[in-house]
């Protein structure tokens, strides 16, 4: 992330808010996709999240996205309800760890 924002103390906390609130948003989205079977929109949302957390070096996360992206691309969503509370878990983890940061401490 310093490597986005050249070290940039607000730049980083503006990144990280957009991440959080994003990701956020994007759980929400799964979690009815997964509740409707829903694969289409769960290959979609899951896509899309596992890009921002890569990028932002968020590699559990993305990792975990990605077989919810593939659960969706197979049109398969047996387990996906599971790898998604996996997916709340660490973004909740993340959210700690990003807490904890110096410069981001609100």
């Amino acid at each position: 992330m310093n490597d986005l924002t050249g070290g940039d103390e607000a730049s980083l906390r503006e990144l990280v808010e957009m991440f959080d609130k994003q990701t956020a948003q994007q759980l929400t989205q799964l979690d009815a996709a997964i509740r409707a079977a829903d694969a289409t929109q769960v290959r979609h949302v899951a896509h899309s999240c596992k890009g921002a957390s890569a990028t932002l070096g968020m590699g559990q996360l993305a990792k975990l996205m990605l077989v919810l992206e593939k659960k969706g691309v197979e049109n398969k969503l047996d387990g996906a309800q599971d790898v998604f509370e996996d997916c709340q878990k660490e973004f909740q983890k993340v959210r700690a760890f990003l807490a904890e940061q110096p410069g981001l401490k609100k």
